[in-house]
């Protein structure tokens, strides 16, 4: 909630691309947040589990993580896209002016993670071990499978996907950390701010709509 609310305060100052600011109070009625969950309250009335029952499949349910998996994935692939060869000169450029930063070249190499060789080595497996244990990894994996068929396809196209939404994450990083050099925008809001500083409020809010995930089913 905190991140649609916040994500949301960010996307309505446009033209203006700034950090929303903190210190104004607002009734609790008026506050994001708060609207925000009156609305997923209402999804999960709407549509949440009405029984129990754990062999029970849902299509329907399957279908919406389907399209919103591909709505997201075509919102950060054209955010990626316009950072890369719009607001920079292709890759090469943008890693070369990256690099040319002390700060920003540091983070492209192993040693500024924690335990360096080691500690990636940690984070990367349990990362592996989190998305494989996860409770909606298992639904979509052994309750909703209908055909063990399906298996053999997404034993490639699941690994094919997470290369290809992870393709950009890198040059939206370092292209935000170039242009709010000054520190205004936060990391987390990159992917909003990027389209918004280059006069592209269809993309942005695109990205907006790519960044809500559906409350759980």
């Amino acid at each position: 909630m905190k991140a649609i609310a916040a994500s949301f305060s960010v996307l309505r100052q446009y033209p203006d691309v700034a950090m929303p600011v903190a210190s104004i109070q607002h009734p609790f009625w008026m506050d994001t947040s708060f609207l925000v969950a009156l609305v997923l309250i209402a999804f999960a009335i709407l549509f949440g589990t009405r029984h129990i029952d754990n062999t029970e499949r849902h299509e329907g349910m399957v279908a919406a993580v389907a399209f919103e998996s591909l709505f997201k994935l075509v919102a950060f692939v054209l955010v990626g896209t316009v950072v890369t060869f719009v607001m920079f000169d292709g890759p090469t450029e943008l890693f070369q002016r990256a690099a040319a930063h002390p700060e920003l070249a540091a983070l492209m190499r192993f040693e500024v993670v924690p335990g360096g060789y080691g500690g990636w080595l940690s984070l990367t497996f349990l990362s592996m071990m989190a998305f494989l244990f996860l409770p909606r990894q298992f639904q979509v994996l052994v309750v909703e499978n209908v055909n063990e068929a399906h298996i053999r396809k997404a034993i490639w196209l699941f690994p094919l996907y997470l290369f290809v939404i992870n393709l950009f994450v890198l040059p939206i990083a370092l292209g935000g950390r170039l242009i709010f050099s000054d520190g205004r925008m936060d990391a987390d809001t990159f992917v909003l701010a990027l389209p918004m500083i280059e006069q592209m409020p269809t993309l942005a809010l695109l990205a907006f709509l790519g960044g809500c995930r559906r409350p759980p089913a």
